[in-house]
């Protein structure tokens, strides 16, 4: 999967993306679910010329439908988040990845940014930082992950590991 984004910034892009769009998923998916219990009594008829659904079934499988399909998005996000978070914090979480080589203050710029997918404000108060220096420390991580490459920061090659 890595091989598919030319540069961090692809990646972190599309992890920021994934996270913002997990998050609009997950809510469709919590109001498809309370509306799943709430059914209302229908007294029209079918229009003239169209099949019943005599067992009141194709509403509920185009629902679980979008259900699964839905489920499936949510997956396809979780996994790119996962390796954007090995790029920032090394395959195994504990202090790999950027968080090695620059230091954790760094990858969790990345981190609140990209793959929470926050705003550069909460950023900043998330990591106890000014937004300007922020911004340079996203810049800086974006840039080192690219001189150093994607696959050599998530296996953790040279300087890249604990």
């Amino acid at each position: 999967m890595i091989c598919s984004y030319q540069s961090a910034r692809d990646l972190f892009g599309a992890a920021r993306d994934a996270s913002l769009e997990m998050t609009r998923t997950m809510l469709q998916l919590e109001a498809m679910e309370a509306r799943r219990h709430i059914k209302g009594q229908g007294y029209s008829g079918m229009p003239h010329g169209q099949r019943a659904d005599v067992n009141c079934t194709a509403a509920s499988i185009a629902l679980i439908d979008r259900e699964e399909m839905l489920r499936a998005r949510i997956r396809d996000d979780e996994e790119l988040l996962d390796l954007a978070c090995q790029v920032a914090y090394g395959a195994d979480g504990l202090g790999g990845g950027v968080s090695a080589l620059l230091g954790s203050a760094y990858a969790d710029v990345l981190f609140w940014r990209y793959c929470a997918g926050e705003s550069w404000d909460t950023v900043a108060r998330e990591c106890g930082q000014s937004k300007r220096t922020a911004l340079r420390y996203a810049e800086v991580a974006l840039d080192a992950i690219d001189a150093y490459g994607l696959s050599r920061m998530v296996s953790g090659e040279g300087m890249a590991e604990d």
